[in-house]
């Protein structure tokens, strides 16, 4: 139960909010995956498939060709690395250290540890 003004918080006004939240976090999707793909245009083809999982988003870098290509897509990968949009962005402005990160549990790597590792040349 939320206090408003003078009693609860408006079912409106929580609806907003939310939306508000999830309209910012696709703002921050987008911002991801256009950093992302620029970044991954300047290093070598990584040799396999890198899955994210940020939140409910996926993006795929396939790096099995002669360039690395991003998609959107859930498929399977080599390595997947789960984490929420909120750690990705703090990782990326080092505002928290993969190591922490992965200790308290708000990054998770399943599968190729070492090409998780290849990740240090995007961030």
């Amino acid at each position: 139960m939320a206090i408003g003004r003078g009693g609860l918080l408006e079912l409106s006004e929580i609806r907003s909010q939310k939306l508000d939240i999830f309209y910012i976090c696709l703002m921050e999707i987008s911002q991801i995956r256009r950093d992302l793909a620029e970044k991954i245009k300047k290093v070598p083809p990584i040799g396999k498939k890198l899955k994210f999982k940020l939140d409910e988003h996926f993006i795929i870098i396939d790096g099995s060709g002669d360039a690395n290509e991003l998609r959107d897509t859930d498929e399977e990968a080599h390595c997947t690395i789960t984490m929420s949009i909120e750690t990705y962005v703090k990782l990326q402005r080092k505002q928290i250290k993969p190591m922490i990160a992965t200790l308290t549990g708000k990054l998770k790597v399943k599968g190729d540890i070492g090409l998780a590792q290849k990740l240090k040349q995007l961030m």
